[in-house]
């Protein structure tokens, strides 16, 4: 899952050795690598940086007979997104114009989960108005969905938004 960070967990399955004698093995315990870079997706390069102490000798096996990789990579590596939750904020504000709708800003959103040093931004999105008249906390709905996130490392965990944030001023 998406953490902000390069860093791969592995184990010793995402190793593969070849060119041993006989029945001779190694197991590679490094379970740190990295990836090539920190966003959503699969088939993502991840390389790990080995030491002798890396590597454990199967029976019969003498790590000095061999010639040991200092480094693996390979294209084992998949980010999936990191479900985050957003709720409307501050108020939702329109001069009366007859309509239930208006177009949210950046200012409207709260989003929880997000990693630190990340920015929420949103293609514009349409809320509605339970009412076209004047007033103040008048209660909001809007539908939002992944689509609208602008970053792929983040999905969504609800999918509809509502507030008492609403508020429609007279028309001048």
């Amino acid at each position: 899952t998406y953490n902000g960070t390069s860093l791969a967990t592995l184990s010793a399955s995402n190793y593969s050795l070849s060119g041993l004698v006989g029945n001779e093995s190694f197991t590679v315990n490094k379970t740190r690598g990295t990836f090539d870079n920190q966003n959503v997706g699969s088939g993502l390069l991840v390389t790990a940086t080995l030491g002798p102490a890396d590597y454990s000798a199967g029976a019969g096996t003498l790590l000095t007979n061999y010639v040991l990789p200092t480094t693996m990579s390979g294209t084992i590596g998949a980010i999936t997104p990191k479900t985050i939750t957003i709720s409307l904020t501050g108020s939702v504000q329109k001069i009366y114009d007859g309509s239930l709708t208006t177009t949210l800003n950046s200012d409207n959103f709260q989003a929880s989960g997000l990693i630190d040093g990340d920015v929420l931004l949103l293609k514009p999105i349409t809320v509605i108005f339970v009412s076209k008249e004047v007033g103040q906390s008048i209660s909001v709905t809007s539908s939002i969905s992944n689509g609208d996130l602008i970053s792929n490392n983040y999905s969504l965990s609800a999918t509809t938004l509502t507030g008492t944030v609403g508020v429609i001023t007279p028309k001048p």
